[in-house]
């Protein structure tokens, strides 16, 4: 069990005679992690809004100094595995070798989908 670290601000709190007190501060740090990043989503969701719906290559992953692409309308950019891969035809050329995530990529697997449909 991990022992709390509480925090004691003479200067902080909300009147000059008041101290603030926070007796996890551990705890504290997280409730505004959470917070931010709940707010950095709604920021992020509302530009992606605004962006064209075409096509875009984006940066995947950067694994023993090569890096790895995918390509993705930002309409369907809902998590990690959205898009298609495209380094997978450096995979296949064998001039890079392949994602370490190659096995459980949605991008890498729809690039064999997509294949399947065209044929």
């Amino acid at each position: 069990m991990m022992k709390k670290v509480s925090y004691y601000h003479d200067r902080l709190g909300k009147t000059k005679y008041n101290v603030l007190v926070t007796d996890d501060a551990f705890q504290e740090i997280s409730k505004y992690a959470e917070k931010v990043n709940k707010f950095l989503e709604k920021v992020f969701r509302s530009l992606n809004l605004t962006l064209n719906d075409i096509e875009t290559i984006q940066i995947c992953g950067i694994f023993g100094s090569l890096i790895y692409q995918q390509t993705v309308y930002p309409s369907e950019a809902k998590n990690f595995d959205s898009g298609k891969c495209k380094s997978f035809e450096s995979f296949e050329k064998g001039s890079m070798q392949k994602c370490p995530y190659t096995n459980n990529c949605g991008a890498h697997a729809r690039v064999f989908e997509q294949r399947a449909a065209d044929k």
